[in-house]
């Protein structure tokens, strides 16, 4: 986890134990595409997704996450905020504003974690904010949250619940 942590500062290596949270089978099928211009990140997060189960192709520019996209359409999306070819936030509100992709949960995971950086990333549509650098379960459980069955989803998206408890 340390290593992932230090993801910036060199001597970057993947984590040896598995979180044993949940059997890797569970999210076998489940597509993430990862944008992020880092190619030791990505290529380090793309084992950690991949030793959870997930299905991950890793994208260094906004250019082939839109191809990538377009190819073939994700269960999950994280874009990197800061990217050589653009803004990530522009990525997400491309995919936002498409009908087709409207099933793709978006994470935004970026080093730029002020609150107005958290706010933009919101307000472009993304359902998640990672900070960089977190832990390799914080990555994991992060996109597990995106694809789990969760009868309250739609809160997320639209800040309402569909059903609620009488006012006291």
């Amino acid at each position: 986890m340390e290593a992932f942590e230090r993801a910036h500062n060199g001597g970057l290596t993947a984590p040896d134990e598995d979180s044993g949270d949940e059997p890797a089978e569970a999210h076998r099928g489940q597509r993430v595409v990862h944008i992020e211009d880092d190619d030791d990140l990505r290529s380090l997060c793309g084992e950690i997704l991949d030793d959870a189960g997930f299905e991950v192709l890793g994208c260094p520019t906004l250019m082939a996450g839109q191809l990538a996209i377009r190819a073939r359409i994700p269960d999950v999306l994280i874009v990197d905020r800061d990217l050589p070819d653009g803004s990530g936030l522009d990525l997400v509100r491309w995919v936002r504003k498409n009908p087709l992709y409207a099933r793709v949960h978006i994470i935004v995971f970026s080093a730029r974690k002020s609150r107005e950086e958290v706010e933009s990333a919101i307000l472009a549509g993304c359902d998640a904010f990672i900070g960089k650098p977190c832990s390799p379960s914080m990555l994991v459980e992060a996109v597990d949250a995106m694809v789990r069955p969760d009868p309250d989803a739609g809160r997320r998206r639209t800040g309402r619940r569909t059903k609620c408890a009488p006012a006291p």
